[in-house]
């Protein structure tokens, strides 16, 4: 027989803290589980400074511990390094495996959120957090007036390249085909930003530094290469798993469960 509970939330990041939060505060007897810490891509994140209600800016790992804590206080069970996880649904009960046991609940929230696709390049998983991101919006400000480089050709990479192009000295569009794949609409934005530049059929294939990141070498399709001198290096060619904040499910849940 496995532990039972009210609501099981997959994912303690954000989203799966909030709903846990929630959960717990309705009078549900709440987990919160998660392969990992608390805390998801903000764990990435050295300091946060647009996150509201933190006036002097905040560490990823500081925010993490504060939602934790939140949680608990109202009595919400975290339990963390407990995957794989492995859903099944049987006679309208989930039952959720783990390495430390079963977890059976008839609601389950996933919120297991998302997580760049990296390129894989020597040097990137060294120098992430060090002139490497993958989130324009959270680190852009830490580069204003310098150069840097966006990996990528979809829509998020246009836009989020639009975003620093207000902020950077220049940026440079590294795009593996001969064609974007984002839409009109954001290529003409590019093409309207003077200080955006483009280099097509070319990959990443190295990330040069010691502690931070000081150059990235590409190559294009006919082998040429070339060198970029950067402050940073933004990969966005994003990944998007399964990322459900269910906020009126929850509502709904809390009156007609």
């Amino acid at each position: 027989m496995g532990h039972t509970y009210d609501l099981i939330v997959l994912g303690a990041g954000p989203a799966g803290m909030t709903a846990g939060l929630y959960g717990t505060r309705a009078g549900l007897k709440t987990a919160v589980l998660d392969k990992k810490s608390p805390g998801g891509q903000i764990l990435l994140t050295d300091d946060i400074f647009n996150y509201p209600g933190f006036p002097d800016g905040i560490t990823g790992r500081n925010l993490a511990k504060l939602f934790r804590r939140q949680a608990e206080r109202y009595g919400c069970q975290i339990k963390t390094q407990v995957g794989p996880l492995t859903l099944s649904t049987s006679d309208s009960i989930h039952s959720v495996s783990s390495s430390e046991g079963e977890y059976e609940s008839r609601l389950v929230i996933v919120a297991t959120g998302a997580f760049p696709q990296r390129l894989n390049a020597p040097g990137e998983k060294r120098l992430s957090g060090a002139g490497i991101s993958y989130c324009a919006v959270c680190d852009g400000n830490f580069f204003e007036g310098l150069d840097v480089v966006v990996v990528g050709g979809g829509d998020s990479a246009l836009e989020e390249a639009v975003y620093l192009s207000r902020l950077c000295s220049h940026v440079t569009i590294v795009h593996r085909r001969d064609a974007f794949r984002g839409s009109e609409a954001s290529q003409r934005l590019i093409r309207d930003c003077s200080n955006i530049s483009t280099c097509m059929d070319t990959v990443v294939k190295e990330f040069q530094g010691d502690d931070v990141l000081e150059r990235s070498e590409e190559h294009t399709s006919e082998l040429q290469s070339h060198s970029f001198i950067s402050y940073a290096v933004f990969c966005l060619k994003k990944k998007i798993f399964f990322f459900f904040l269910f906020s009126f499910f929850l509502f709904f849940f809390f009156f007609f469960f």
